[in-house]
């Protein structure tokens, strides 16, 4: 008997009839107390759809997803959106202009958090939220602004702490997504910030970074990751070396993501690895989104942009991604080449003038992949999903083959739950007798659950099929070994 081929987080075929594990899922938002501003990352499947059987399988649980079912949906309006500046002359407009847009719109939009947060907390959602440390250049997130009270101000970062941190990782959207910011004089730049950034250094935008991380871990919002307002037309390779620097410079190094490329109409969409440093332990991750944001039509000012003369219906949008049979729509496209299902919204389009019909649509979204996926979802944050994008990238494996056991070395330079192994063994799997995950110095042994029916979400274990042994681990950092008996 010898082992042909190990895998490691990585995607199989002919595995259609194997007992699958859950997929995992990941989501996002990125908002600030007084803007209905954000991009919901979710779904990140890697199997094909359960009545259909078609497409490669992953083994890794790792993808993005957002929300369970619906709930009670704010009546509350607004004619935010139509004001928000959407256009290159309107960002041009003065801090108290934004400011009256604002105030006159915070207690709604607070409201809002409020009611997603209620909802939250009742589903499996994880993800991804961003924050604006310096919305508009008004001020920062440390003091609050005019018009919008302290009192206001620590209600809203305490639903953000307290209820959505435990599930959705936090990330400034650089500052002011607005105009750039002068560092020294607090001082708004011509420049729009995302314009302005394509035009930096690395030293300048790792400073300009490290501002925006600094302000969210001073109001104890401790962000994993950066999410780019825009676009960003400079070196990728600079801007991912900036990220690193300026998350060093407030002590933390390990993976690290970013957000900031929309691949709405690709192929296959995964996230990838920028930078990598396994000496130093240190990895930066591109988070991609598989989709535009289906859902800003639900703004009656959008959609009268789009030539529609009332907002879209909720399965008028849910359709575009997943129709009701699950058989058209970009997530089922992306399932068949087994892409990371990362779903781009905003908060604005969730809040819709008010009605929350965004939201609604969303749900209508999330219940049409839960009943035909169910219990193969798993849900992640996006610094889960990055550690496990950066883990399989990294991890160094190799085999020992004795008469009665084979030995699996992995060498991680992070900690990742549920990493996924795949060893296709000539002639039979059927000979294993047991697995068991040792320490490099055989300190601890820990045997592993198997022969599984499937493998499952939060448990390690194994499971048998066609010549192969998929494993389900979860691995820390150093050097550890999987042994499999025979």
């Amino acid at each position: 008997m010898h082992v042909r081929d190990v895998r490691v987080g990585g995607s199989q075929r002919g595995l259609e009839s194997c007992p699958q594990p859950a997929i995992p899922c990941t989501a996002s938002v990125p908002v600030c107390p007084t803007q209905d501003e954000g991009d919901l990352v979710a779904f990140r499947w890697g199997s094909g759809l359960s009545e259909h059987g078609q497409g490669e399988r992953t083994a890794g649980p790792y993808g993005s997803a957002i929300y369970a079912d619906a709930a009670e949906l704010p009546t509350r309006r607004s004619s935010f959106s139509e004001r928000r500046p959407s256009r290159p002359h309107q960002r041009q407009r003065t801090a108290p202009q934004w400011h009256g847009v604002w105030r006159r719109v915070g207690h709604s939009r607070t409201a809002f958090l409020e009611d997603f947060a209620r909802w939250v907390v009742q589903t499996p959602v994880r993800g991804k939220f961003s924050v604006l440390p310096h919305p508009a250049g008004l001020g920062p997130i440390t003091s609050g602004w005019e018009g919008y009270s302290r009192h206001e101000l620590a209600a809203w970062l305490a639903i953000v702490r307290d209820r959505l941190m435990p599930r959705f990782d936090v990330t400034p959207e650089v500052l002011t997504h607005t105009r750039a910011l002068d560092l020294a004089s607090g001082t708004m730049l011509a420049q729009s910030e995302h314009d302005w950034m394509g035009r930096q250094d690395e030293d300048v935008l790792a400073h300009y970074m490290a501002r925006s991380i600094a302000l969210l871990d001073e109001v104890g919002l401790r962000p994993g990751g950066l999410t780019q307002p825009c676009y960003f037309r400079g070196d990728e390779l600079v801007y991912a070396h900036a990220i690193q620097r300026a998350f060093r410079e407030h002590g933390r190094s390990g993976v690290i993501y970013y957000f900031l490329h929309v691949r709405g109409r690709a192929a296959h969409v995964r996230p990838t690895v920028t930078l990598c440093d396994r000496a130093r332990g240190s990895c930066v991750v591109s988070i991609p989104s598989a989709t535009g944001d289906e859902f800003w039509p639900s703004q009656p000012a959008e959609a009268r942009r789009r030539g529609l003369s009332q907002p879209a219906t909720v399965d008028a949008m849910a359709d575009r991604l997943i129709d009701a049979r699950g058989e058209r729509g970009r997530l089922v496209d992306l399932l068949r080449t087994e892409s990371d299902l990362i779903l781009l919204t905003h908060w604005q389009s969730l809040y819709s003038d008010g009605s929350g019909l965004g939201l609604r649509a969303l749900a209508e979204v999330v219940d049409r992949i839960g009943g035909l996926l169910g219990d193969r979802v798993l849900w992640l944050r996006a610094d889960d999903l990055a550690r496990y994008v950066a883990t399989a990238a990294s991890v160094e494996h190799w085999l020992e083959v004795g008469d009665r056991q084979l030995e699996v070395h992995l060498d991680s330079p992070f900690a990742c739950p549920g990493l996924t192994l795949d060893v296709e063994i000539a002639g039979s799997a059927d000979v294993v007798r047991s697995v068991s995950l040792d320490s490099d110095d055989e300190a601890s042994v820990r045997p592993l659950a198997g022969p599984l029916a499937a493998l499952a979400p939060g448990r390690e274990g194994w499971i048998l099929h066609e010549g192969r042994l998929r494993l389900m681990v979860d691995v820390g950092p150093g050097a550890q070994r999987v042994v499999i008996g025979f």
